[in-house]
Order: C-alpha cells, then sequence, then structure tokens
C-alpha cells in the first residue's frame, strides 16, 4: 500500500510542517511550522474551492445571526475547466504594504504573465501611464531551478510560477488537482493514484512519487496524474467513444481499458486535438464567454490515427457530435473564418472532408511563432457532426498526411508555441 508524506521540511528549512489527507492527493489539515493549522476544501471533482487560515484550529466562527461563517482569513478559488483563473483573498491573506494596515494595490494590480515552454512565469509585465500614454514595463523576473525551486525569490513573489500552478506560501507546495508537489523534494508526497500509467517500457513511470518520469525540462504534469493521463473534459467527450466501443463489442470495458485499445497515433492525435479545443475560448457577437471549444463537443465518436496509404484527410483528426450552437459559436468567435470543402459549394464535386461540405479555420500565419497550427473543425449540413484535425503545413505540404500529424518533423513546436503544456510523450 502506497501513503501520503505527513511530515516534511518547512520550506524555509526550519521547522516542519505536517500534513493529514482526505484521500490519495487531497490535504484536509495542514499544520504550518509557526503551529498554525490551514485547512482546504473541495468540491466533487477535487478542484480546491476554499482555504482558511484557522483560529484556534477552528475554521468557522459565530455569525451573530445563530449560524457560523468562515473565519476572517480565507482564500476562494475560481475555475474555467481545468484552470484556475482567480484566486480571492479574504482577511490578513490580503497583501499588504510593510508597516501598514494599507492594501498593497500592486500586488493586484493587472499583469501580464510572460511564460516558457513549460508555461512556467519567467517575467511579469505591467503597463505604467506617463502623459497619458501607456507603456509596457517588465516588473519582475523569475529564474527557476528545473524542478520549479525559485532562484533568489522576490519578496512580492508571484504566486503562480512553476508550470502555471498555484504555490501556497503556508507550506511551500504546488497544488496540480489531483495532489500536491513539492519543489523542495521535487517530488510528489502523495502516489500517482492512476496506477494503469504504469509503462513497463518506462521504468520511471513505476515510481509512483516521481515528478514527469524525471525530466522536468521536457515534460510537464497537467492535473498531479500521470503525464498521459486526461482531463476531465477530455475523458467527458471519450466517453461516447467508450460507449460505442462497448456496443459494438459486447463488452464492458472501463474508459481507461478502452484508452488502452488505441494505438500511439490515435491516442497522439486525440490528446492533441482535444488539448488545442480545450485552450481554445470561444465568444458570442456580443463578446460573451461561450466557454472553451471542447465543452461545444458532445462527445468523440471516431479517432482517425495514422492509416498506411491514405489519404491526408482521412488520418489525424476526430469525429464529434457537436452541441446546438457550436457552429454558431465558431462562426462569432474572432479568429475563425469560413471555409468551404466543396468546390463551388457542389457537394459532388467535394474531393476532401467528404460529408463535411462547409470548415470553419483558425487564422494562421506561415513564420509567426504562435500562429502557425490551427483548428480546423468541418462540420456536416445539419451542423450536429464535425471534423476536426489541426493544420500545421502551408502551401502543397497541406495536402499530405503530415499536415495534421502533431508527431510528425516540426509540429510539436508548432503546436506548444499556440497552445503551451501538452506533452510529447510519444517521442521517447
Amino acid at each position: 500500500m502506497l501513503g501520503n508524506l505527513v511530515e516534511m521540511p518547512a520550506a524555509d528549512g526550519v521547522g516542519t510542517v505536517s500534513m493529514t489527507y482526505l484521500d490519495q492527493g487531497h490535504i484536509g489539515a495542514l499544520t504550518d511550522a509557526a503551529g498554525v493549522v490551514w485547512k482546504y476544501y473541495y468540491d466533487a471533482d477535487g478542484k480546491r474551492r476554499i482555504k482558511v487560515k484557522t483560529a484556534g484550529g477552528a475554521a468557522t466562527e459565530p455569525d451573530g445571526q445563530g449560524g457560523v461563517r468562515l473565519v476572517a482569513d480565507h482564500s476562494f478559488y475560481f475555475y474555467e475547466g481545468e484552470d484556475l483563473i482567480c484566486q480571492q483573498d479574504m482577511g490578513a491573506l490580503v497583501a499588504r504594504i510593510p508597516g501598514t494596515d494599507d492594501i498593497d494595490e500592486s500586488v493586484y494590480e493587472p499583469k501580464f504573465l510572460l511564460l516558457d515552454h513549460l508555461g512556467s512565469t519567467r517575467a511579469e509585465l505591467v503597463f505604467t501611464e506617463s502623459g497619458g500614454v501607456f507603456s509596457p514595463v517588465i516588473q519582475e523576473y523569475y529564474d527557476l531551478m528545473p524542478y520549479g525551486e525559485v532562484i533568489d525569490p522576490p519578496t512580492s513573489q508571484e504566486s503562480v510560477l512553476f508550470t502555471g500552478k498555484p504555490k501556497d506560501i503556508e507550506s511551500g507546495l504546488t497544488f496540480f488537482g489531483a495532489r500536491y508537489y513539492s519543489d523542495q523534494l521535487c517530488r510528489w508526497p502523495s502516489p500517482d493514484p492512476y496506477m494503469p500509467s504504469a509503462d513497463v517500457k518506462l521504468p520511471q513511470s513505476w515510481n509512483r512519487y516521481s515528478f514527469t518520469l524525471n525530466n522536468p525540462l521536457r515534460f510537464i504534469d497537467t492535473n498531479g496524474l500521470d503525464w498521459s493521463d486526461l482531463s476531465a473534459e477530455q475523458r467527458r467527450v471519450f466517453q461516447s467513444y467508450v460507449d460505442q466501443y462497448n456496443k459494438d463489442n459486447k463488452s464492458t470495458m472501463s474508459a481507461e481499458e478502452v484508452y488502452g485499445t488505441l494505438n500511439e497515433s490515435q491516442m497522439s492525435t486525440f490528446e492533441s486535438v482535444t488539448y488545442a479545443l480545450e485552450h481554445t475560448q470561444l465568444y458570442d457577437r456580443q463578446g460573451n464567454s461561450l466557454g472553451t471549444a471542447l465543452q461545444q463537443v458532445q462527445g468523440v465518436t471516431g479517432i482517425a490515427g495514422e492509416t498506411a496509404g491514405g489519404s491526408g484527410d482521412k488520418q489525424f483528426r476526430i469525429y464529434a457530435d457537436l452541441k446546438a450552437g457550436a457552429i454558431e459559436a465558431f462562426a462569432a468567435t474572432p479568429g475563425f473564418e469560413k471555409s468551404p470543402n466543396a468546390l463551388f459549394g457542389i457537394e459532388l464535386l467535394q474531393m476532401y472532408h467528404k460529408g463535411f461540405p462547409n470548415s470553419y479555420r483558425q487564422e494562421r500565419e506561415e513564420g509567426v511563432k504562435g500562429m502557425e497550427a490551427g483548428l480546423q473543425p468541418s462540420y456536416s449540413r445539419d451542423k450536429k457532426r464535425s471534423d476536426i484535425d489541426i493544420d500545421y503545413r502551408f502551401g502543397l505540404e497541406h495536402f499530405k498526411p503530415a499536415n495534421s500529424d502533431v508527431r510528425a518533423p516540426g509540429n510539436y513546436q508548432k503546436f506548444i508555441d499556440r497552445w503551451p503544456g501538452l506533452r510529447n510523450w510519444w517521442d521517447k
């Protein structure tokens, strides 16, 4: 039986930090080096929603009306899909100007985070005003060790640094979703609960506490599970494929088992296309967010990997059922342009993407970093079904199968330039 680490040195090396867990990975209560007890609360998906700095070990206090409320010092967390988009601090957890009770507005002013290839914050950029003109200024630089430790951290350190995950000041632990990570130990304090992720061909995967196969300069971990595991949204859309697979094969296999039946090209296609969809925001014509492009997918019905001798439009793509209004969402979103697949709009003359006469192509530009890869959702006349792939190549290269294969030379780099964070696990 693998267990959780329950005590470790404090981040500054003075004293110890102790933890109790709700399950394998989620800390319920933590006692910091000063003896203060912190409590954490999660939703049904395992996302942390509330952090409380308790008073005398209690997380609540009387509200004066016969009920209770959280003690003054606490934080709320808000998410868009799997991504943390807002942390609201209350009470003494709000940053103050040293020596005063005044809120340090500079900590909360809008800032742009400049990221590296792993999604780690390397600099903060703000716009300063002078004479009515706003100019970009680098406010802070960050240098990180390979496993995430900050070199010479500034006093007002950005809390979201290593691979874009939030770090707790009380423990020095970074919260990834399914479990916490220690850059001090270069390990997870809790084991990976997804046992099928252990690959006999990859001995590092047998260690349930190792971080990204001990290769943090190349790989990241999106949620604290195995490096090849899927997000909640990816698992949701994959369920349609699972249901059809079990129906066709008269089986009762789990989603994980069905996923294991895919070959490398199918897995890399599914993960890259759905990852790009999940990290592409859509908007209505009034500019209101409609969530991610993946949230417009009802379910995946087919995954086309590599087929020897097959045409480019039949490989490296997913087939999906769409939710009502999905195509209108692509149409309204800036950066997507309608592109007919049928010559002169006549389906009998259509050579590629048959059954899907129209598409919306994401804006691309050759030679411009972050603009070379682009989604292409083609759709049926009734707008209920879609053939979705990613274009990487230009000119005549666009018609070759390598155009949509994330594993083809140069394509992975184009992918992460636009959607950082995907792991190229296929390149072992």
